[in-house]
């Protein structure tokens, strides 16, 4: 789509695609969150529900955070609700996959911080970020890729070795500021080249399923992009979980 001063609603069929996601959002809630949310409320939890979806087809396209209905919100939205005010939304690829994940015991979170930021050396304020990171939050941060190379370049055996492997847990704490692709494989972006997600998958090849995992934030377009369909289950964030992070 062609940008315009007001983003992309400014385009030529901006404006189309905004309506047709207003339609959308308001169907959704209508016919999938609210009675959901109906449900739930029978179970007479005393905060908010945390619920997996698990959408096959092309259910998997639907927003379904930004499902919205009239009445009031927090924040002043125009009268309107979203899904979000009412309900704590995760996706998951299989139901299996989260049994696995949730039986997974985590890691001390700081325990070993990894902060991967701009491979390429593109993206100042990424950078800036991540140094603040590093400074305020993690001063222990092992940190790859930035331009004072304080631990050395973001290659693509530092992203393994920060990793989970079948005999070491990799960080508990992985932060990826990079870029990730769906096609022709998915794969995360190194300084050297692209690091498929095959290589992450053999390396955590018989892994112990009950093996302590890290928390991996994929600060990385198309990390969940799947190549062809919606309900796809394999993607860089699926693999994640699947080699043995929380």
């Amino acid at each position: 789509l062609e940008r315009g001063v007001d983003g992309f609603r400014g385009g030529p069929h901006g404006q189309a695609w905004a309506n047709a996601l207003e339609e959308l959002g308001s169907w959704t809630y209508q016919r999938i969150v609210g009675p959901l949310l109906d449900h739930v409320r029978t179970w007479s939890l005393n905060h908010q529900p945390h619920l997996v979806l698990v959408p096959l087809g092309e259910l998997g396209a639907i927003p379904y955070a930004a499902a919205w209905t009239g009445g009031p919100a927090d924040g002043g939205r125009g009268g309107r609700r979203y899904a979000l005010d009412d309900m704590v939304l995760s996706y998951t690829a299989s139901a299996r996959l989260l049994a696995e994940v949730a039986r997974r015991p985590p890691r001390p979170l700081t325990e070993r911080v990894v902060l991967v930021t701009s491979p390429r050396g593109e993206h100042p304020m990424t950078r800036r970020a991540t140094r603040l990171l590093a400074t305020r939050q993690y001063p222990e941060a092992e940190v790859y890729g930035m331009k004072s190379e304080r631990d050395g370049p973001a290659t693509v055996d530092a992203l393994l070795g920060a990793l989970p492997g079948r005999d070491r847990a990799g960080a508990s704490l992985l932060q990826l500021s990079t870029h990730g692709t769906a096609q022709p494989t998915p794969a995360l972006l190194a300084r050297d080249g692209w690091l498929p997600l095959h290589r992450i998958l053999e390396q955590a090849r018989d892994r112990a399923p009950d093996a302590p995992g890290g928390v991996v934030i994929t600060n990385a377009c198309l990390t969940d992009r799947t190549q062809g369909h919606y309900d796809e289950s394999l993607t860089l964030a699926t693999g994640f979980l699947a080699a043995g992070a929380t």
